[in-house]
């Protein structure tokens, strides 16, 4: 087995640019365009008239339950029944909350398609990075995860400035809500015509049928992937989404807008330039120590900021949390083994979202210190992990999976 299967991981991780590379790129493109989509619009549809203040925590919370659940339990069925199956069944949560979102004026059904939603967008997230890590060639794989996922922030970017643009009348909710239902439908039509196309993961067939063998999982990346997650998918929203809603509300749209522009452009440059040149580990170090020290300044110097000052920050500290984002979508499908790749991945990931859960109700009513304060903690957990990681976990840069 172990023969046969080398000569087919030589033969993935070597072959030319094929027509199902395409497919793939094409459904985990539109994946991660609607993510981007939906993970915006929660912060940003408190803003609409309807919605009061009190539903603000709940519309909120919505979406890390959301996702939560989706990592951890598509990851599981795509390990048992394939990638495939799992890739297209996350349609059907995605497609009625996306659905509930566009058409409904009352905060109760918008929390629940958020959640759906985000549920389905969840399993994406999974399922999209074990069908890259275990399909791209390796030439193109760091490249690719990294550029591929920075899609979800410049849909981010996209629907913030649609809010950013809209004058704050009733009138405009029309307007936004006609112009996102045309977004998700284009790139729904995309995912659902990609998708059923789309080959299963070669990698995955093979061991599923002849068996997976026994790899101990490296606990030591394991912890340091973790707190990467809880850095980047608590620290993310808190310096870009809600703390428009819990800090400035006036501004929510403003700061969502600059700062996942900033994301946007390193992703690109990142990915097109970096990422297959900068080793994994001195990435993640680099990205969680800027990310850190950035929070560390406004928290010692936020009384004496200006809001240009303070803003200047914030983009600069999204430009490391872009490149700890992108080290960490490329570590975590190859950090893993096949058979048991997509619900490591939701294992990770849910540790993030659950302590994204307790941060919503407890930060909803905190002081500005004290919110800082907090962010700043999270990203010091980002820098533990990424010297965690350097001293003592596996490069992955150029190395082919298992």
């Amino acid at each position: 087995m172990l023969e046969h299967y080398s000569e087919l991981r030589k033969h993935l991780d070597n072959s030319p640019w094929e027509r199902k590379h395409t497919l793939m790129i094409l459904s985990v493109a539109s994946s991660f365009f609607l993510w981007g989509v939906i993970l915006a619009i929660a912060p940003l549809v408190t803003t609409w008239y309807f919605i009061p203040p009190s539903a603000d925590e709940y519309i909120l919370i919505a979406s890390p339950v959301g996702l939560l659940l989706g990592n951890y339990i598509m990851g599981l069925l795509s390990d048992r029944f394939g990638r495939k199956p799992a890739y297209v069944l996350t349609l059907v949560p995605t497609a009625v909350g996306l659905l509930l979102i566009t058409l409904s004026f009352s905060w109760l059904p918008i929390a629940i398609g958020i959640f759906l939603s985000e549920f389905g967008i969840g399993g994406d997230e999974t399922v999209s990075l074990s069908l890259m890590g275990e399909m791209l060639p390796l030439r193109h794989r760091g490249r690719a995860i990294v550029s591929i996922s920075n899609i979800a922030n410049i849909s981010i970017t996209l629907i913030s400035l649609l809010f950013l643009l809209q004058p704050r009348v009733s009138s405009s909710v029309f307007v936004e809500k006609e112009i996102f239902g045309a977004m998700v439908a284009v790139s729904l039509a995309i995912a659902i015509g990609s998708r059923f196309y789309l080959p299963e993961s070669e990698r995955w067939a093979y061991l599923n049928r002849n068996g997976e063998g026994e790899r101990p999982m490296n606990w030591l990346t394991f912890a340091a992937l973790s707190l990467f997650a809880i850095t980047i998918i608590v620290g993310f929203p808190l310096t870009a989404l809600v703390i428009g809603p819990f800090q400035f509300p006036q501004y929510t749209d403003t700061f969502e807008f600059l700062v996942t522009l900033a994301e946007s452009v390193t992703g690109v440059v990142f990915g097109l330039l970096l990422a297959e040149r900068i080793s994994r580990k001195s990435g993640s170090l680099i990205a969680y120590t800027g990310g850190f020290v950035s929070i560390l300044l406004i928290v010692l110097f936020l009384r004496s900021l200006t809001l240009a000052l303070f803003l200047v920050i914030l983009v600069v500290n999204g430009v490391f949390g872009e490149i700890g984002w992108a080290e960490r979508e490329m570590l975590e499908p190859e950090s893993f083994f096949t058979p048991r790749r997509g619900r490591a991945i939701g294992y990770v990931r849910m540790v993030g979202y659950a302590v994204y859960v307790v941060t919503i109700p407890l930060l909803a009513r905190a002081g500005e210190f004290e919110y800082f304060v907090f962010t700043c903690a999270i990203f010091l957990l980002g820098f533990i992990g990424a010297l965690l990681y350097f001293l003592g976990g596996r490069e992955t840069r150029g190395i082919s999976l298992e």
